[in-house]
């Protein structure tokens, strides 16, 4: 049980520890639908992404949580954005508007695949 680091509780004396729960799970939420909420232009939507990647980091610095541990314990996660990774590329791209990438026999992958990819990773 002591292998578990996702999700056990670690004590720390920070600010962000001492904050009332309700606000936690309110800055949850937003940041929650932020990222999945859309923008005209892939650039946008990019940027904003960032922006709340850069915030989040921020956020587990002042709670002092652990970088290296909480890799450890998204170690299962990895397996499943690999999963995703390989059923994105075979998966045909419907209107593309970036230029082919190379083709595996019938099946042609394109450049928006690993955009996209890297959007969702």
């Amino acid at each position: 049980m002591d292998s578990i680091v996702f999700g056990r509780y670690c004590p720390h004396n920070t600010p962000i520890h001492k904050l009332d729960p309700r606000l936690k799970i309110f800055v949850l939420v937003l940041l929650t639908v932020g990222i999945f909420f859309q923008y005209q232009d892939k650039i946008t939507s990019l940027m904003m992404s960032l922006i709340y990647l850069g915030f989040l980091i921020i956020l587990m610095i002042i709670a002092r949580v652990n970088f290296f541990d909480l890799f450890k314990s998204l170690s299962v996660m990895w397996f499943l954005a690999i999963f995703l990774v390989i059923v994105y590329m075979i998966t045909p791209v419907s209107n593309p508007q970036l230029p082919l990438a190379f083709t595996v026999g019938s099946l042609n992958v394109y450049w928006d695949v690993f955009a996209n990819i890297g959007y969702i990773l």
